[in-house]
């Protein structure tokens, strides 16, 4: 008989990873398959069409610098760098790039200056790669001079949402529940799949 079940209360808990999804070149055209027969379960999809754009805004309040930068950074990423969203990651749907057009911090001696005449915008541009190299420096220093964009698990995100090195769609195809139980090996790590390009 097994022992109590690992939760998030328990004293020694970890986490055993992240679930991340690999880029793909195209999406499926057809989704048929992926719309479930079983009405116990059943899910519907209906992907927009490639190049649709959206703008949005992000508020934050009461951040420090550091929670700043690493949030700029979340958001942008780095370079060439896409991110996955929604429904049916795992088939390469809901890929997107983010990019920030503009960052402003609310300047509080801008607003509250009582010697001057009443500002309607009393904000001050934020320079987005200054605040992320500011949290990567503040996390070097934190990790003892190591770099975070060199911590294993970093480069592994990055590397799987590289948009300039998406590895064949036949490296990275979603296994179904039949070849993932008589597989005889264990899966390729995320360098493996990259270096095979």
């Amino acid at each position: 008989m097994r022992g109590p079940a690992n939760t998030y209360n328990t004293d020694d808990f970890t986490l055993r990873g992240a679930k991340q999804y690999w880029l793909h070149t195209k999406a499926p055209v057809n989704t048929e398959g992926m719309n479930r027969k079983n009405e116990n379960v059943a899910s519907g999809m209906h992907p927009l069409a490639q190049g649709v754009r959206f703008r949005g805004k992000i508020r934050f309040q009461n951040m420090t610098q550091d929670e700043l930068g690493l949030l700029l950074w979340a958001v942008r990423l780095n370079p060439d760098c896409w991110m996955n969203v929604g429904k049916a990651k795992a088939y390469g749907y809901g890929v997107i790039a983010l990019n920030i057009t503009e960052a402003k911090a609310l300047d509080l001696k801008k607003a509250y200056d009582q010697t001057q005449t009443l500002e309607l915008q009393p904000f001050r541009n934020i320079c987005v790669n200054e605040m992320i190299t500011a949290y990567q420096e503040s996390i070097s220093r934190f990790l003892g001079g190591r770099k975070i964009t060199d911590l294993p698990h970093i480069k592994d995100f990055f590397h799987m949402k590289d948009s300039r090195h998406i590895p064949d769609d036949e490296q990275t195809r979603y296994m179904d529940l039949k070849s993932f139980g008589s597989r005889r090996k264990a899966l390729p790590s995320i360098e493996e799949v990259v270096n095979r390009q």
